[in-house]
């Protein structure tokens, strides 16, 4: 049973999360774990790894996608599992290994769960771990107003979204494995989850090696409202205009620049350099997940 923590917590990620990140540290501590807590500027985050690596037995990370993914980059030199107790407003991951929405199944999970290793991607050199989007959802993301998010939550998406959806598209040269198609979105998904509980790739997974490509081909701002919803009832992969391509790398180039994102963060505008591999997390996961992922390695064996 792991007794020792560093709890890492982003006090802006989420509206409602403190609650729950205060619940859950109560909770550990009331069974005797001791939990030393960080919420200072992230700078100062590789000094504080440094100074508790030899006596910790795991790291938490309270906050976003995007806050563990920063952690878990950081964490793999050390070889510390990472939990999780999420505060974002999309919470991928957490719909994604099936964390428990309560702080007493959260603090057993943070006690007892098992630990697997997962392999991640990079985009120019920089680790991620659910997906990289370049296009609308970059686009989505980049003219977000943070402090406005920090207020209200998924209701400051509204205002991008509709600026993202009525502007003109920029066609994305992308190469595949080798292989050029054109698109007007693409996402790079390590994951089948997208904006939380969505499923935007079936055929990928944590657990499973490689990308899948998604592109989305449609320039108009009719057809991609259509490919939306689509997304939104878990059809995209059944979508018109819509091609999902399992692999390993993928590059992407633009006449002019075109935002994007990793694990719901914004990131550089293209060109982008993306491949599978090269980025490791020792994550904590529920039971039933790892049944599942014990399951599927005995059927591929």
């Amino acid at each position: 049973m792991r007794r020792r923590f560093l709890l890492v917590h982003n006090p802006i990620a989420g509206l409602d999360g403190r609650r729950l990140v205060h619940e859950v540290t109560a909770g550990l501590q009331h069974i005797g774990a001791d939990v030393a807590k960080f919420d200072g500027p992230p700078e100062q985050l590789p000094n504080v790894l440094q100074e508790h690596a030899s006596s910790i037995d795991a790291v938490i990370a309270a906050g976003g996608d995007g806050t563990i993914r920063a952690l878990a980059a950081q964490l793999e030199p050390y070889g510390l599992p990472l939990g999780v107790v999420p505060m974002g407003t999309g919470n991928v991951l957490a719909h994604e290994i099936g964390l428990p929405s309560s702080a007493v199944g959260l603090a057993d999970l943070l006690l007892r769960g098992p630990v697997h290793v997962f392999e991640g991607a990079r985009a120019n050199g920089e680790p991620f771990f659910l997906m990289a989007g370049i296009g609308f959802d970059g686009q989505v993301i980049g003219h977000l107003d943070t402090p406005l998010k920090r207020r209200i939550g998924k209701a400051a998406y509204v205002s991008p979204f509709i600026k993202t959806l009525r502007a003109e598209r920029a066609t994305l040269d992308v190469e595949v494995d080798g292989a050029r198609h054109q698109a007007q979105w693409v996402v790079a998904a390590n994951g089948r989850r997208y904006g939380g509980a969505f499923t935007i790739a079936p055929q990928a997974g944590l657990e499973r090696p490689g990308l899948v490509a998604v592109l989305i081909k449609n320039a108009s701002q009719f057809g991609l409202l259509r490919q939306l919803l689509a997304l939104g009832a878990g059809r995209l992969h059944r979508a018109s205009g819509v091609e999902m391509i399992p692999c390993t790398r993928l590059t992407v180039h633009s006449a002019g620049p075109v935002a994007s994102q990793i694990d719901g963060d914004p990131f550089v505008a293209t060109p982008l350099e993306i491949s599978a591999g090269g980025a490791r997390v020792r994550l904590i996961v529920p039971e039933a997940y790892a049944a599942h992922l014990a399951k599927d390695e005995d059927h591929a064996a």
